[in-house]
């Protein structure tokens, strides 16, 4: 006989073995003036709420709609955020494809993300089929706002492989089945033209006779090698760091006046161009110049409001931009690069400029030919 007490020990028996949910998924909605809404999902990690995550972009494949990033999410997404990442799949607007005119909501997106996931820094973005199409379209128009690129298949448009050269700092993944003949095609060809252009296709993995939707390719090998990408992310933000602090500590030094902490910054073969034309100047020139100030406590303070630094694909050479104050001078700017020598960052240029403003540029550039002509150099 069925009794409450064995139906209550029953149902606690299924409560136990229950698998707790590793994720959340919530659905949002991008609204846009003048556009169509865009409907994505938010796939987390449950726990750790404050934790940082990185962010996959993933576009769903076919025709993108809300049926379509279910099925991708149960292929791969909901593996990808178990193993701690979050996870934005869009659908796409009523306008169209993501690799096609639908892409002009991608800006938004990435907007959105900035603003209600604050501290995730560049996002990773991914697809399979027609995602892999629009990961790469979205790639081309806004590289420098992301991680990685990662298709399973996908190809870049024709129109956008003139534009190849823009990829050459961001890595590419690239799967494909062996047997999905126009697009290993296609795949292979933009492989070859990327890598031409310069671009770092960092994978290209066939699997041997598989079709369109490789069995071998699982959200776990997807997971792996985002981890990957995410490592080569995390210690491009760790070198861009420590290269701020050295243009921090450059700038320190001439506030302090202290001649070798300054100097020292500098690699032997290093140019500071001032701002005056004819101040383009060695070590070595610049020391000479500086000396007399410094051995009287005398330096100049350069404080950066604004900051903007680029790394290359092997992270040894950086260049940058950045605003500064001058209580003498108001705001400034400084740009030039850098390159790692034995594991330190040394400025080998700095430009240090005054931007005109452009309703004043015609009167000061007719002063300073003047200035020039009257033989005052």
């Amino acid at each position: 006989m069925v009794t409450p007490a064995l139906i209550g020990a029953a149902l606690s028996v299924v409560a136990f073995v229950m698998p707790t949910p590793a994720t959340d998924t919530t659905w949002h909605t991008l609204t846009r003036e003048g556009a169509s809404d865009v409907r994505y999902s938010v796939i987390r990690p449950v726990g750790d709420a404050d934790a940082p995550r990185s962010v996959l972009l993933a576009f769903p494949p076919g025709s993108q709609d809300r049926a379509m990033v279910d099925r991708s999410t149960e292929l791969y997404w909901q593996t990808v955020a178990e193993s701690g990442w979050i996870v934005v799949c869009p659908e796409a607007p009523d306008e169209g494809y993501f690799f096609d005119a639908g892409a002009a909501a991608i800006g938004p997106l990435l907007d959105e993300i900035e603003a209600t996931m604050p501290g995730v820094g560049r996002v990773h973005v991914a697809g399979p089929s027609n995602g892999g199409r629009s990961a790469f379209r979205v790639a081309f128009d806004h590289a420098p706002r992301l991680a990685s690129v990662t298709v399973l298949p996908g190809f870049p448009e024709p129109d956008d492989l003139a534009r190849a050269q823009h990829l050459a700092n961001l890595p590419v993944a690239m799967f494909v089945g062996g047997a999905d003949g126009n697009w290993l095609d296609r795949m292979t060809a933009a492989r070859d033209a990327l890598e031409v252009a310069g671009a770092d296709v960092a994978t290209f993995r066939v699997f041997a006779d598989e079709g369109h939707t490789p069995p071998s390719l699982t959200g776990a090998v997807l997971a792996a090698q985002l981890d990957l990408f995410d490592s080569r992310e995390r210690a491009r933000v760790e070198a861009v760091a420590t290269i701020g602090a050295v243009l921090d500590d450059f700038h320190d030094a001439a506030a302090a006046a202290d001649t070798e902490r300054y100097f020292g910054h500098f690699s032997s073969d290093a140019v500071f161009l001032g701002t005056d034309a004819t101040e383009r100047w060695s070590p070595a020139q610049f020391r000479a110049y500086a000396e007399p100030f410094f051995s009287e406590g005398t330096g100049w303070s350069y404080t950066a409001t604004e900051r903007h630094v680029g790394l290359s694909a092997d992270r040894r050479t950086a260049w940058f931009d950045e605003r500064l104050h001058n209580d003498k001078y108001g705001e400034t700017r400084g740009s030039g690069a850098l390159v790692l020598i034995a594991d330190r960052w040394y400025i080998t240029q700095y430009n240090l400029a005054i931007p005109v403003p452009n309703d004043l540029a015609g009167d000061l550039v007719t002063r300073i030919a003047e200035h020039l002509e009257g033989g005052d150099k």
